[in-house]
């Protein structure tokens, strides 16, 4: 059952809102590369954690490698944005894996999965 603290601040003040150490898991599917700042969310994700518990994320790979990637060039020559690269950041190298343990998280692994989308 998804458990949300409903404030309009979000991640930031879950901790506060009687969270902190609670958890067994926490699950971010395909949101943690629109949040502005990845690290605190993922930082309020391990404070919610309680001992032992567990933490996973999914992101969009590398931006050559995402199913649509070739309509990349057509949106770069309209569109001038900072922002679009950031959506695949997380999924290239081994970024992700150096913010989980930023934030406190040991142990970090990690799977790179490929599927086919169809349209």
């Amino acid at each position: 059952m998804p458990i949300s603290c409903g404030s309009k601040e979000g991640c930031k003040t879950c901790v506060s809102c009687g969270a902190e150490r609670s958890f067994d898991a926490a699950l971010c599917s395909l949101g943690l590369m629109y949040v502005p700042e990845p690290e605190q969310a993922l930082r309020a994700m391990f404070e919610a954690l309680r001992p032992g518990g567990r933490a996973v994320a999914a992101v969009w790979g590398q931006r050559g490698r995402c199913g649509w990637a070739e309509v990349f060039p057509i949106i770069d020559a309209k569109v001038k944005s900072e922002v679009c690269p950031l959506f695949f950041r997380l999924g290239t190298g081994t970024a992700l894996e150096a913010d989980f343990q930023a934030a406190g998280f040991t142990g970090v692994t990690s799977e790179r999965l490929a599927y086919d989308l169809t349209f």
